[in-house]
């Protein structure tokens, strides 16, 4: 099953319903290599190199809906994997807009400028609180750091990259690797973003 096709599909039935409907699509914040709060979809990278999301669509978050009513997204207290949320989200309402927006495209592009353009995994590591993976793995030289096929981008030092042949063993051992030595020089204990099944 194509994920990115049923995705699109998706978009597209979402897109001919009349506004008042309201369309739930599932997203997630994360940030990007600024620090700046992103959208990302679910399948990240895989779905947005094969569909042009912001020309079919743009979904922003408006509210949600907890057993005292709809809060709108402005009075919300979250950040990056967080929420000072302490009840049940009954809802969540989200604001669809019509159409191509070359400004949307634009922002969407420069949002994986700072990401390398081969195969990886997306993001290997989920960013500690207050802190950047990324900036954590160069810190510690792993930036550029390859065995095998198997390396942290030079571009993004937090995707771990498959230059075409890599393995299994040479990506959990630069996982391994990079919590060591993070976990040596700054006593932080990383955290994989990726799922691994050994």
């Amino acid at each position: 099953m194509d994920i990115a096709l049923n995705y699109y599909n998706l978009l597209i039935a979402a897109q001919s319903l009349p506004d008042d409907i309201r369309v739930y699509i599932v997203n997630h914040i994360d940030l990007d290599a600024n620090g700046d709060e992103i959208v990302k979809v679910v399948g990240g990278k895989f779905i947005t190199e094969k569909i042009d999301v912001p020309s079919l669509l743009t979904v922003a978050l408006r509210a949600i809906k907890t057993k005292d009513g709809y809060i709108k997204k402005e009075n919300v207290d979250f950040s990056y994997r967080q929420t000072k949320i302490d009840t049940i989200v009954y809802e969540v309402v989200f604001h669809k807009t019509k159409g191509f927006s070359k400004d949307m495209q634009n922002e969407f592009t420069k949002m994986r400028d700072n990401q390398p353009q081969i195969a990886s995994a997306g993001s290997c590591f989920k960013n500690p609180k207050g802190d950047f993976a990324g900036r954590l793995i160069e810190a510690v030289g792993l930036k550029g750091y390859r065995i095998g096929d198997m390396e942290f981008s030079n571009t993004h030092a937090n995707f771990l990259v498959n230059h075409e042949n890599g393995t299994f063993d040479e990506a959990i051992t630069l996982i391994n690797l990079a919590k060591q030595k993070v976990k040596e020089q700054f006593d932080i204990e990383l955290e994989t973003e990726i799922i691994i099944f050994e």
